[in-house]
């Protein structure tokens, strides 16, 4: 695979200091309609002690957000799926008070996604496909406080 994690808000163009992963409370949303990028993503993280919930489509993590009363670190959002996209996901989300600022990174094998991350206003992104690391470094970069 190739790590084409980029640790840079696109919005901004700052690098953001990396954190040390750690078992926050508070987990990370995973919202991919494909199961097996879906599930590794979950196993990979449960490895390392973070906690995962998981969506399979966008309608599904907006209710997972509501589910956990938005008390999620970070969303990691797939762009393309049934039902819910990652536009979609990104507008219903950004327009309730309660997740507006839950930080989003794209994941997608789009040739233009950090223009696609830029215009969502997302806090960064990972090209698919990714790897291990790219996932761990976008966590440790962009996870909100809880």
């Amino acid at each position: 695979m190739v790590a084409v994690f980029q640790g840079v808000t696109p919005a901004t163009g700052e690098t953001k200091v990396n954190q040390a992963i750690d078992a926050e409370p508070w987990p990370v949303l995973v919202v991919e309609d494909d199961h097996e990028i879906r599930e590794s993503l979950v196993d990979i993280l449960g490895d390392q002690s973070i906690s995962v919930i998981s969506a399979v489509n966008g309608r599904d993590g907006l209710n997972q957000l509501t589910a956990h009363n938005g008390r999620v670190r970070l969303v990691l959002l797939d762009m393309m799926m049934p039902v819910l996209d990652g536009d979609g996901f990104r507008e219903e989300q950004t327009s309730d008070p309660r997740f507006a600022n839950l930080p989003v990174v794209v994941m997608s094998a789009y040739r233009d996604v950090a223009a696609a991350a830029q215009r969502l206003g997302a806090a960064g992104y990972l090209k698919k496909p990714f790897s291990v690391s790219d996932v761990l470094d976008a966590i440790r970069v962009h996870s909100k406080q809880s």
